[in-house]
């Protein structure tokens, strides 16, 4: 059916019919995932263990228990206030990002505008930043919602950049060849949207490859958005080089203060740093005045409840719980990997090695025919789901993976006594296949 035809039909406008189309083709098996939970300790080899949304279910409880303890609302969190946050929201996180995400760095609040999670920030970057036709570049693999927090409203494309030898950090070649190749086929760039510590992966991009990136995008005239809300997932430092903030960095050669400013973006949030995924907080820091404007009014479609910032922002002035939080978490994280990686290496099964966020990106190419398509990897991923002692993951493709076979688990999102039943799992379904 044309798809004007398809608009007709169903009273929906072009962007309507993207809007109803699903965000992420697993979900509906996460959601039915619930209905057939692990069966736990008493009874391990029943039930869906659950690895395919990116949520901390480990330290969840630290945070709920300190909101708990807020007994005071004042009447001001009953009341409309400004749309790109409250006043204490900012200044409480200005302070935190001053003296934990990027220690050092002076955060000026009226830098920060807070917003109904992460996906609204990258929905208004994509809405203002570009128009419909347009395209950011994002290395890949990727963070599945990407493409649907860019394409349903502003029908923005996210064009996939990867590595010819498959490396998880993305260079400036590669960039360059997606652009090139992008704009020779009518689309042009008007970004590039980088994750580190990144999603799938957990690899966290050098501070010398973030300048190099920055240099190269500038001068083109490009945006650079660095998603930074795994900042504090980092629970082995050894595992890979320093987490460094965007806006740590010092200038690249060529670039000047004024363009860094107008280029250069940072998203953060509340989601996954602070296990508070339904708070629904996120966090553009920008020292773009023109997008700050374009905020003012956008903001009001996406805000974040007052009452949500009130708590927030007296908890992130607790510097002794925060401190506290953080450590505890990033061990709970530690632990939780540890015993999945050392169930995986057990079971033979391949994985990449991080010390950052909360995935581990799996290789089961080895479970699939030589030349594997997307159908295959699908076919994979549902015997996987449909076993009575089932395992769901985030599949490869819609991650943008470089080739079929390649799945997400998310180790938090999961009770931590389950992870070495997956390995289990994953050895019987491999030792069928091969």
């Amino acid at each position: 059916m044309p798809h004007s035809l398809l608009c007709m039909e169903s009273g929906l406008s072009q962007r309507g019919v993207a809007a109803s189309q699903p965000a992420l083709s697993y979900y509906a098996a996460f959601v039915a995932a619930q209905a057939r939970p692990w069966g736990g300790p008493d009874d391990p080899h029943t039930g869906i263990v659950n690895l395919c949304i990116a949520e901390d279910k480990l330290s969840a409880d630290l945070l709920a228990t300190k909101l708990s303890e807020q007994r005071v609302l004042p009447t001001t969190a009953l009341a409309y206030q400004d749309m790109k946050g409250t006043a204490a929201m900012r200044e409480a996180l200005a302070r935190y990002i001053s003296r934990k995400h990027a220690p050092g760095v002076a955060c000026d609040p009226a830098h920060l505008c807070v917003s109904a999670g992460a996906g609204a920030v990258f929905d208004n970057l994509a809405f203002t930043l570009a128009s419909a036709g347009d395209a950011f570049l994002v290395p890949a693999p990727w963070y599945a919602a990407f493409v649907n927090d860019l394409r349903v409203r502003s029908s923005v494309a996210c064009v996939p950049v990867h590595e010819p030898d498959g490396r998880l950090i993305p260079s400036v070649a590669a960039l360059e060849a997606a652009r090139s190749a992008s704009e020779a086929a009518g689309v042009p760039v008007r970004a590039v949207l980088l994750t580190t510590p990144g999603n799938p992966h957990g690899q966290i991009i050098p501070a010398q490859r973030l300048r190099d990136i920055i240099a190269w995008a500038v001068p083109l005239k490009l945006h650079v958005i660095v998603d930074e809300i795994y900042a504090s997932s980092i629970y082995n430092s050894d595992a890979g080089p320093p987490f460094v903030s965007a806006f740590g960095l010092d200038a690249p050669p060529g670039v000047t203060h004024d363009e860094l400013c107008t280029r250069l973006h940072i998203v953060l949030g509340f989601s996954k740093d602070f296990s508070a995924s339904g708070l629904r907080v996120g966090v553009l820091w920008t020292r773009n005045a023109e997008l700050h404007k374009a905020w003012s009014n956008l903001g009001y479609f996406c805000a974040c409840s007052s009452h949500t910032q009130h708590a927030l922002a007296n908890i992130l002035d607790d510097e002794a719980f925060i401190d506290a939080f953080m450590a505890e978490r990033q061990k709970r994280l530690r632990a939780a990997h540890d015993a999945i990686a050392a169930c995986l290496n057990a079971a033979g099964v391949k994985f990449a090695a991080t010390g950052a966020g909360m995935f581990v990106w799996l290789d089961l190419r080895d479970a699939l025919p030589a030349d594997a398509t997307a159908d295959d990897e699908r076919r994979l991923w549902k015997e996987l789901y449909d076993r009575p002692d089932g395992v769901l993951f985030t599949p490869g493709a819609d991650c943008a993976a470089p080739a079929p076979g390649f799945f997400r688990a998310c180790f938090a999102a999961a009770d931590p006594r389950s992870l070495p039943y997956v390995a289990g799992r994953l050895k019987e379904m491999l030792l069928t296949r091969t």
